[in-house]
């Protein structure tokens, strides 16, 4: 049998090294505002959108706006808590 030592930096290497650069603490804030404007401030424009449009909606679509809107927030802060700002190593 053959027996291989793996080098765990040879093979995470990239990684390593993408994490530790001197600008990644700014990427991940763009990225996270990016996440934002894609994932959470769409659908709230969209909500918005809607109830300026929309003369009298029933009283259950409001109720699943409302419940729309709540897990946008939800989502919105948990690409924040996830979104991994810390400098790596």
């Amino acid at each position: 049998m053959v027996d291989i030592k793996i080098d765990i930096e040879s093979i995470f290497g990239w990684e390593i090294a993408h994490r530790s650069d001197k600008r990644r603490k700014r990427r991940k804030i763009e990225q996270l505002i990016v996440d934002q404007i894609t994932f959470v401030v769409s659908g709230i424009v969209a909500l918005i959108a809607f109830w300026l449009l929309v003369p009298n909606p029933s009283l259950a679509v409001n109720i699943l706006c409302f419940l729309e809107l709540t897990l946008l927030l939800v989502l919105g802060v948990e690409i924040i808590i996830y979104a991994d700002l810390a400098k790596g190593q």
